[in-house]
């Protein structure tokens, strides 16, 4: 292949995802206070690798990967996908349910062998900062411009120091661990949340006897963003703006992130002073379903993943106005590989796929070669399993956008 392409850059708790949003709007509030702000916020940054990540292109949507952690290291508790599109004025937040089941880039120490198909919150602990925003990258086909690691224990604080946050309970809630010295207890009708009791509502699944709202962890995450849009306009209250030291000094021990002080200044100034958070501001879940049996995985079948590009191509547009073109080639002896990665691609949006066989049957790591914008390319290469390299094509008389050759690495769902 290497006269077909120059090889270029390979795509690189749980409750808690209330506190990320909170934690992101009170460093950008900060930013409005001047320059003993831009103090702080620098200080964010420093020991960081801020070449981690490609810095998004002029009117290019800018995407960021908020992750919570119990410790370090450790698993993502909480992973979720906010994407701001310039040009609608339009913010997705995603979140990535921790047991989502896909293709971790990378290799045991101790045998060699590929980390392969696993829990998407186990790419932190693997590898930090780094492969937990590779993976994502990979699982959803998008840039990943900036993230934001936050440590869990800063809810209690943050939740009192805005005075608590009004909740509407809407059954029975009883639950009690006393090995992990658990214990939820709430009923019907309205309260405010202290911190620790806004821990209990946001970590409760299930009664201890069984019964519950039948939801899971859906149920779950319908509570957080409740819980969320009610604690953002809690912070937003001008009497918190006015009071923001405590909310500095939480903020600082509990964040790394790659976001510098002058891009949080101007999302402040274009994203959230002012934003309409009810029209503006879309909360979603990565579709899937729960395996059976066994180890519990959050499953995006080829429906789902459909389901998934949809979401995130309503967003994205006008990024992607035409139809792209791929040509899927079989570079392995394994019969009908290609025809099944053409007929999944063929269910996304803005997507033509055809298939064929490559003219050798060793490539042992599948090969995106674009003909097409980056972000196109990461898009599309996003919807194929495995561990993959892009390449930038050369051929200037090929009719194709991207061409996907199937390695020894492809695993079917």
């Amino acid at each position: 292949m290497n006269n077909e392409r120059s090889k270029s850059r390979k795509p690189k708790k749980r409750w808690r995802r209330i506190l990320l949003i909170i934690l992101l709007s009170v460093i950008l509030a900060v930013s409005y206070t001047g320059y003993r702000a831009w103090a702080f916020l620098q200080g964010l940054n420093d020991g960081l690798d801020l070449e981690l990540i490609d810095k998004p292109a002029d009117n290019e949507t800018i995407n960021l990967l908020i992750m919570g952690v119990d410790h370090l290291p450790g698993r993502s508790d909480t992973l979720i996908f906010v994407s701001y599109n310039p040009n609608t004025e339009k913010v997705l937040a995603m979140s990535i349910p921790r047991d989502t089941k896909t293709f971790v880039p990378g290799y045991w120490k101790s045998s060699g062998k590929p980390y392969g198909l696993q829990k998407i919150n186990a790419a932190h602990s693997f590898g930090g900062i780094p492969l937990a925003v590779d993976t994502v990258k990979r699982f959803l086909g998008v840039d990943i411009h900036y993230y934001a690691r936050l440590d869990y224990s800063a809810l209690h604080k943050l939740v009192d120091a805005v005075g608590g946050v009004p909740v509407d309970i809407k059954f029975r809630m009883k639950y009690d661990d006393n090995a992990g010295n658990l214990h939820i207890d709430f009923k019907p009708g309205k309260v405010t949340l202290d911190g620790q009791k806004a821990e209990e509502f946001l970590r409760w699944r299930k009664n201890t006897d069984g019964t519950g709202d039948g939801l899971g962890d859906l149920g779950r995450v319908q509570r957080q963003q409740e819980f969320l849009k009610s604690a953002l306009n809690q912070f937003l209250k001008v009497s918190n703006l006015m009071n923001l030291g405590k909310m500095e000094e939480i903020v600082s021990d509990s964040i790394d992130t790659n976001m510098t002080a002058s891009f949080m200044i101007k999302m402040l100034k274009d994203v959230v002073w002012g934003f309409d958070f009810d029209n503006d501001l879309t909360f979603t879940t990565v579709p899937g379903e729960f395996s059976e049996g066994g180890a519990s995985y959050w499953i995006v079948n080829d429906e789902n993943r459909a389901k998934l590009g949809t979401m995130l191509q309503n967003h994205l547009a006008p990024d992607i106005k035409e139809t792209v073109n791929v040509r899927v080639l079989n570079g392995t002896s394994k019969t009908g590989l290609a025809s099944k990665v053409a007929e999944n691609l063929n269910k996304y949006p803005h997507v033509k796929a055809t298939a064929g066989d490559y003219k050798t049957k060793d490539v042992t790591v599948t090969e995106v070669i674009s003909y097409t914008e980056d972000t196109i390319a990461k898009y599309v290469a996003g919807m194929v399993d495995g561990e993959y390299n892009i390449y930038r094509g050369t051929d200037e008389n090929t009719t194709d956008d991207i061409v996907i050759i199937i390695g020894e690495d492809f695993k079917t769902k």
